[in-house]
């Protein structure tokens, strides 16, 4: 083998990414908070739905891992499994299941392929999900859809029953235009920001008291580590803010 050959090997060998996280985050979303009146593959009976597994790591707890892939999806030939991902992680929107499953494993998902490989991905996203039944918790909390609720009250439920530290996902509406001023930031409402994420630091809480009567429970997220062992979600601020009504749409 010549000087060029092993040259290029060695550069190869530095090229290949390495895929390393630190933890999980299972973002668990509700439906109508997604695509209100436009959803075409709603769960029946209502509950909240897997968004995505996403590997992350401690240093950039906000944004999960995007990981080139060895291995890109395949179709899932397991029956057993495929009928439990279309219970808890179907494509509210547009009702294709598998393509929805593809863009997840292939983004996030894969970053974890050094320890799962992408069936048992799978069956560990819907076993995190089947764990905690956090909607018949915010249920048996007196937490239901169609009314208004301080995510005090919503944080403080899940807590209770996880003994972890949540992380809670608002929107507006679809179809509403939210208050720019206050999403995006102004002079009293920095930095801007695109959705409410409870505990993120150096907000200013007084900025979403103006924004409330629009905002809507859109996701819950838990963190595990890398054994699937709930965890609390890093990143998060110490204390909650103050009291912020959202709506829990129906």
């Amino acid at each position: 083998m010549g000087k060029c050959q092993i040259l290029v090997i060695v550069i190869l060998l530095f090229l290949v990414p390495t895929q390393s996280f630190d933890f999980f985050k299972l973002a668990l979303q509700w439906p109508i908070s997604v695509c209100g009146q436009y959803c075409k593959n709603l769960p029946n009976p209502m509950n909240l739905t897997i968004h995505g597994l996403w590997p992350q790591i401690y240093s950039s707890p906000w944004t999960p891992l995007s990981c080139p892939l060895q291995n890109g999806y395949t179709t899932i030939g397991d029956q057993s499994l495929v009928k439990r991902l279309k219970v808890s992680w179907p494509d509210v929107i547009w009702g294709r299941d598998e393509r929805f499953w593809a863009c997840e494993w292939n983004k996030h998902g894969g970053c974890s392929e050094q320890l799962y490989n992408q069936i048992t991905y799978f069956n560990l996203s819907v076993n995190l999900k089947d764990q905690f039944d956090i909607f018949g918790q915010l249920q048996c909390a007196g937490i239901t859809p169609g009314n208004y609720y301080n995510l005090r009250h919503i944080n403080g439920a899940i807590e209770c029953y996880t003994k972890k530290q949540p992380e809670l996902i608002c929107n507006v509406p679809p179809g509403t235009q939210p208050n720019w001023n206050c999403l995006w930031g102004t002079q009293s409402c920095t930095p801007g920001i695109r959705s409410c994420i409870l505990g993120k630091t150096n907000w200013n809480w007084n900025c979403f008291r103006g924004c409330s009567p629009q905002q809507q429970l859109l996701e819950v997220r838990l963190c595990f580590d890398k054994n699937g062992v709930v965890i609390d979600c890093p990143g998060r601020r110490k204390g909650l803010p103050p009291s912020i009504g959202v709506s829990f749409p129906i």
